[in-house]
């Protein structure tokens, strides 16, 4: 177990007791929406929109650019979850309260996940505002949210995370973006844990 389930059930049992009174499925995949995106949820039919604020065990938190709401709904007869804004690490938070959405999601049927950020370019070959599929990524916030997970025997998990980013779903997206001639681009993703940026060394530390 990781942390305080319990909180978890709490919240997922407040949006499931919603979701069944709005007659809508429960969803099978969620989109987050990070920075300034929040302009960009998709159409949905049958919107349900919940404050996070409300939602039993939702830490508290945000900074500007994150709207804080919950949306549930459908598109093409899929239950469509999308999370508009996030929390962050930097806040003050620790791993557990950051993780909760995402394991909320998962109590509530969530099986595939499609994140989105703001961040800098280490490529300078990379344009200001270009969209970048993320790969795969390397973790440099000297923690991992991880830490704690037990399987169902009680011992710790050591997960493989080697396939974590869906390569075929990959595959897919860069296929679409070149049928739409959209500018995708192609990378790893490098966390660190803010608030401050990176120092010039730190910055040609990553690009080795």
């Amino acid at each position: 177990m990781f942390g305080d389930q319990s909180l978890v059930g709490q919240g997922g049992e407040y949006l499931l007791e919603r979701l069944q009174k709005r007659g809508l499925p429960e969803p099978r995949l969620a989109v987050v929406l990070g920075s300034g995106l929040g302009g960009a949820c998709p159409d949905l039919e049958g919107v349900l929109e919940v404050s996070c604020a409300a939602v039993p065990g939702w830490p508290a938190g945000g900074v500007p650019g994150h709207e804080g709401k919950l949306r549930f709904g459908s598109r093409g007869g899929v239950g469509l979850a999308v999370q508009m804004g996030r929390l962050h690490y930097y806040e003050g938070l620790d791993m557990e309260e950051v993780t909760f959405p995402v394991r909320l999601l998962a109590a509530l049927g969530v099986r595939s996940i499609f994140m989105s950020n703001a961040a800098g370019a280490l490529n300078p070959a990379y344009d200001r505002g270009v969209l970048m599929l993320v790969r795969d990524h390397i973790n440099l916030m000297g923690v991992n949210p991880l830490r704690g997970v037990r399987n169902v025997e009680g011992e710790p998990a050591f997960l493989d995370l080697s396939n974590l980013y869906d390569t075929e779903t990959g595959d897919r997206l860069v296929e679409r973006a070149q049928l739409s001639r959209w500018p995708l681009a192609e990378g790893v993703l490098v966390a660190v844990s803010g608030p401050s940026y990176e120092t010039g060394a730190e910055l040609r530390f990553m690009r080795l």
